[in-house]
């Protein structure tokens, strides 16, 4: 089923089932025996020229192939860790690596498509799975003279280079690239590829470039981050490739590299302190690998260990490789007391790793994962000290099948955790946690119920809410009508509608102690509804205007549609937060309750028609089970249309675009009560 959804003509569709399919196949450095059966389908897929996510499908085959499968056939059939992995005699044994390779030919074409992320991403997957002949040499030497985007010129250039050997042609041909080229990034990446294959013949030029890199990185650089093909952020790349010369030959650099150790930011600061370290003890270390005494250290030396001792923010930071572990690599003590000692000095005092306000709203996508890998650090040092009972064997991040936020961890695929990364999201944590647990057994459906949660007035980190993870995958349109039995389909859209009743007639007077917002309110439209008639107006034919205008203003003109009595709202529903068991035909439960409120309960209601929402047929009969919805109508019918002009408004936003034409496959889900859909002509009224 994923695999057909990835033909979908909708995004949201095709985001979903790369989502599952990557989390089913290739998750976290695993694949399954069925991953080798779905490679053929997956690279059949990119021949097709209609099939939109060729760039999304190359990450995903650049993911297998680079994976250790650590499956020989014996473990691929019988695998005693996941035994619902055992494959039967007669399915014929498959390697996920080799059935990648096969699609050699595809990836060398796709290195002339016209969108730049696929020829990026078939770049990357070439760089693990070609093999360098005379003929691909000539082929990429070629596609890279004709090639007119920078970006994708450095990114052949690397993957170029990650296919060379030492050549004396090859060494020539990248020599002219950093001696003749005029572009800062096309030379950098070329001087990182020289330096791998001349190492200590490297010429000085290229050394002193990398090195300015490393000290001084220049933002015309900040490009090389988007690079598949690339290594690492741009300074830690230069500090990778000076790694391939004798230490001797950085040794002029020291001076700049310590003062810029206490001046760089943390990340920044552990490759400092690695290079340094690299310089002034690789050439010296023991031979026979006992540790260091002071006597034999250089005046150099301990300056280095001293400078690095005071950079309290580099000793328990989670980085690859930990400075501890780099340490002893060269014989040194591998803790800052024990540097303190070793050197016979005070040890400076401990300075708290903080981070600045401003430090989100940075541009430093290498700042923001660290904010959050150090707050997934703080907590899984944290949660078994105040919840002993829980054995933590894996903690990961929470995508593709239920919820996809930075801030929601899953323990061991079965309790997800909550850890608020502002003042802000710890007042929505306990909002929401003072709502879930008000609301446990008086819904008909299950919901999260938190039974781990920590106070709100500790350290980032520490601060969490964790519930046991709920069963199932979305209840997408797809899913529900794959469904055989309208029996089955029936008394799920019951349940459905049955919850958001009484959620919508649970009585505010018992949510009262919790302090819930007011959503949708009039401001909100009008601002939308400006925003629409300014940019989208100008674009859209007069039929089309007149309806969206009529809808707009008779809705804003009916004071009643803003002085209803509010009820509690779910804020963010629809068949994203429905959780279908395939196996039992049932639902698992119901989850995204971080936008509850108080609103209008027609609003729940448009989630589940329009683009994303299910056939408005299946409504028939749910007077039933949601008394009062016919009187909701023509609000619902607002909602919906409004709801997709909002994603327009956000895909553009995204995409820095004016130009509505990309989205108008969603202009045809508006509906309108008293004039024909101007751009569904095969639907002419198109009424809930």
């Amino acid at each position: 089923m994923w695999l057909r959804q990835l033909t979908s003509p909708y995004e949201y569709i095709r985001e979903e089932a790369m989502g599952c399919l990557s989390g089913s196949i290739c998750h976290q450095g695993w694949i399954c025996p069925a991953t080798a059966y779905a490679v053929p389908y997956l690279i059949e897929l990119l021949r097709e020229p209609a099939v939109p996510e060729k760039a999304e499908i190359l990450r995903l085959l650049t993911q297998i192939a680079v994976t250790n499968p650590d499956l020989s056939e014996e473990r691929w059939r019988k695998n005693a860790e996941v035994p619902q992995w055992n494959v039967p005699e007669h399915v014929p044994f498959k390697d996920a690596c080799d059935e990648v390779m096969h699609g050699h030919p595809i990836y060398l074409a796709l290195l002339d498509a016209p969108d730049l992320e696929i020829r990026m991403q078939a770049a990357k997957l070439l760089r693990h799975v070609a093999t360098l002949t005379s003929d691909l040499w000539a082929h990429l030497v070629t596609r890279l003279r004709q090639e007119s985007e920078r970006k994708a010129r450095a990114n052949l250039i690397l993957l170029l280079g990650a296919l060379s050997s030492s050549k004396t042609e090859t060494l020539a041909f990248f020599t002219d690239l950093v001696r003749e080229d005029t572009d800062e990034l096309i030379i950098f990446c070329a001087a990182l590829v020289l330096v791998r294959l001349a190492k200590d013949e490297t010429p000085s030029e290229v050394v002193q470039l990398l090195a300015h890199v490393l000290l001084q990185p220049s933002e015309h650089l900040d490009v090389y981050q988007e690079l598949p093909c690339k290594e690492a952020i741009s300074w830690r790349a230069a500090a990778l490739g000076l790694g391939h010369l004798r230490p001797e030959l950085l040794q002029p650099f020291v001076p700049a590299l310590q003062e810029k150790l206490l001046q760089a930011e943390q990340l920044w600061a552990m490759t400092l302190a690695e290079m340094l370290l690299f310089i002034v003890f690789s050439s010296k270390q023991p031979a026979d690998q006992r540790q260091w005494t002071l006597a034999e250290l250089t005046r150099r030396q301990i300056t280095v260990l001293s400078l690095i001792s005071k950079r309290a923010d580099l000793w328990d930071a989670d980085f690859v490789p930990e400075l501890p572990d780099v340490l002893r690599k060269y014989g040194l003590p591998d803790d800052r007391q024990k540097i303190a000692h070793f050197l016979k000095r005070e040890l400076p005092s401990l300075v708290p790793q903080t981070y600045p306000s401003d430090f989100l709203n940075s541009d430093d996508y290498t700042r923001y994962d660290t904010f959050y890998d150090y707050l997934r650090k703080v907590f899984k040092k944290h949660l078994p000290e105040v919840y002993p009972e829980i054995r933590v064997r894996r903690i990961g991040q929470m995508s593709g099948m239920q919820e996809d936020n930075l801030d929601l961890l899953i323990v061991n695929d079965e309790i997800i955790f909550r850890l608020p990364d502002s003042p802000a999201a710890i007042a929505a944590m306990e909002q929401e946690y003072a709502l879930l647990r008000s609301l446990q057994g008086r819904v008909p459906l299950p919901i999260p119920n938190p039974v781990y949660k920590t106070p709100h007035d500790g350290e980032l980190g520490r601060i969490f809410m964790g519930y046991p993870k709920l069963p199932g995958k979305p209840l997408y349109k797809e899913m529900l009508e794959s469904i055989d039995s309208d029996q089955t389909v029936e008394v799920l859209v019951s349940q459905v509608f049955s919850f958001l009743y009484t959620l919508h007639h649970i009585p505010l007077a018992d949510l009262a102690p919790i302090s819930l917002p007011v959503l949708h309110e009039r401001k909100r439209y009008e601002a939308l509804y400006t925003r629409v008639r300014l940019e989208f107006f100008p674009q859209l034919e007069p039929d089309m205007k007149s309806q969206i205008a009529t809808d707009f203003e008779q809705f804003l003109d009916i004071p009643h549609n803003f002085s209803l009595k509010p009820t509690l709202i779910h804020g963010s529903f629809g068949p994203q937060r429905i959780l279908y068991q395939a196996q039992n035909h049932s639902i698992g439960g119901v989850i995204g309750f971080t936008q509850t409120g108080l609103g209008d309960p027609a609003y729940d209601l448009a989630t589940l028609f329009g683009p994303h929402g299910y056939d408005r047929n299946l409504v028939q009969g749910i007077e039933r089970v949601y008394p009062g919805f016919s009187l909701l109508r023509e609000r619902i019918q607002f909602y919906m249309n409004a709801s997709i002009l909002q994603e327009i408004c956000s895909q553009l936003d995204q995409q820095s675009m004016k130009n509505i034409a990309p989205q108008r496959e969603l202009l045809s889900y508006m509906t309108f009560s008293q004039a024909k859909s101007a751009t569904r002509k095969d639907n002419p009224t198109r009424k809930l």
